[in-house]
């Protein structure tokens, strides 16, 4: 009882928020108990639209719960990081392109080795961390960088585990796939590729499951809190519409009976054919441009099911 009371003090904010009104600051308050919380989670969870496994959606609907007493809408821009160049990786490429002008094959190595004697840091993204990592990806070539970089282990370090030699070709082959893809032309292009189009296959996730000992749904719940990552290779041509508060309002659901109806699929699926993957979002950040629908990675705004039904009919043909 006393550590548990213990808990509750430091999980307890109201000390500070009183603070805060003290302050001179508006301020709005409301206790929410265990029944409370429990009641709004079926309400929650009656609301998604496909699995989750995001521990902070109950806290986050009990505050827009309180919020939009005082706040007409609130929007969130879930997948802005993938469509707009938000990730660290981003960032990185163009010093990447620098570093392997002037530095590359034994000069590389010599300076990787150095920098693994640096200090190992605990702070999410430290600069050992930025360094070690950024260095790991350039013993590859450029069409690797990102696995390389995102990986938990490096090809040798797989091969070492595994005791076998692997080629960093096969092991990336559908990441170097996603980075050639016709329609990039820059790196930035190339590694927006690489998050909208890679997927997770099932038996991936499974081996992951079983090596950490743990219950198939807690990676997918894992996995399917990333928006863009899919459990199957996607079409030709994707086709996501937005789904979030503006775009929903302006006719974003007539736009995906449309596209659902005109190719027969549900969002989620591609067609037979292999030529057009329809998905959905939950923002896309373009709000001002409600309902947005994204064409092969190009944002189109206030799209109306004639100009949507037009492109499809383009994809379509032979």
């Amino acid at each position: 009882q006393a550590l548990s009371a213990a808990v509750r003090s430091i999980l307890n904010n109201s000390g500070f928020a009183a603070k805060l009104g003290a302050a001179g600051r508006h301020r709005i308050e409301e206790v929410f108990s265990a029944e409370g919380c429990l009641a709004w989670a079926h309400a929650t969870a009656e609301k998604l639209d496909e699995v989750m496994g995001d521990s902070s959606i109950l806290p986050t609907a009990l505050v827009s719960k309180l919020a939009r007493q005082n706040v007409t809408v609130a929007l969130s821009g879930d997948g802005s990081d993938e469509l707009f160049a938000g990730y660290d990786p981003f960032r990185a490429l163009k010093s990447a392109r620098v570093y392997r002008a002037l530095a590359h094959g034994p000069v590389n190595r010599a300076i990787r080795s150095i920098a693994e004697r640096l200090p190992v840091s605990h702070v999410n993204m430290s600069l050992d961390f930025k360094v070690k990592r950024m260095l790991r990806g350039m013993s590859f070539p450029s069409r690797c960088w990102l696995p390389a970089w995102m990986g938990p282990l490096d090809p040798g370090e797989i091969g070492a585990l595994f005791g076998c030699k692997v080629d960093p070709e096969e092991l990336y082959a559908e990441a170097i796939t996603a980075w050639n893809h016709p329609s990039a032309k820059t790196d930035v292009d190339r590694t927006i590729q690489f998050y909208v189009r890679l997927y997770l296959q099932d038996d991936i996730l499974l081996y992951v499951a079983q090596g950490l000992k743990l219950p198939p749904s807690r990676v997918y719940g894992v996995a399917t809190f990333y928006h863009f990552f899919t459990f199957a290779p996607n079409g030709a041509h994707t086709c996501v519409v937005c789904m979030g508060t503006a775009c929903y309002i302006k006719g974003a659901p007539q736009l995906l009976a449309a596209v659902q109806h005109d190719l027969g699929i549900k969002a989620g699926q591609t067609t037979e054919d292999g030529k057009v993957s329809l998905l959905t979002a939950r923002c896309l950040g373009s709000c001002g441009l409600a309902p947005a629908v994204v064409y092969d990675h190009d944002v189109a705004g206030k799209v109306a099911p004639a100009g949507l039904r037009e492109r499809l009919q383009k994809w379509a043909k032979p």
